[in-house]
């Protein structure tokens, strides 16, 4: 309670999809606002709401959990999270400043490996396609 949350749609790819319509299916716990070109969700209550985004035909829903901004919430429960692409290799944080705070190192099954820099709030900020196949990468730094 008492912190919006951006959210961001993306494909299969990690390609970040514009244009959806957004949802709630309890609009008592919470309400998606446009803001700056992003959808935001805003709670209004504690409970789990589902938040649906539908483009064209496809629609993907995922449930979020509101809680409390009495309580502190449990040891180990996520702020945000993004949908894998692939195996993950590793994660590594960026130095501290303007832009990524962690880039993430994926592999799919056809060998195909995703770099991701994701933002403090868990919006991705970009994914990069490594130009050949391969099956040992590492992260070694962060920037």
């Amino acid at each position: 309670m008492g912190q919006d949350r951006r959210l961001q749609l993306l494909d299969d790819s990690a390609q970040e999809l514009h244009g959806a319509i957004w949802s709630v299916d309890n609009p008592d716990l919470a309400e998606i606002e446009e803001v700056d070109g992003r959808a935001v969700l805003h709670a209004k209550g504690v409970g789990t709401v589902r938040v649906g985004a539908a483009q064209g035909a496809e629609m993907r829903v995922r449930e979020i959990k509101i809680w409390s901004a009495l309580r502190p919430m449990p040891i180990g429960t996520s702020f945000w999270g993004l949908h894998p692409i692939g195996r993950e290799i590793g994660d590594i944080p960026a130095v501290p400043g303007d832009g990524p705070t962690i880039f993430s190192l994926e592999q799919t099954s056809d060998g195909r490996t995703y770099l991701r820099a994701d933002e403090e709030d868990g919006i991705q900020a970009w994914t990069w396609l490594l130009p050949a196949n391969t099956h040992d990468v590492e992260l070694v730094c962060g920037d």
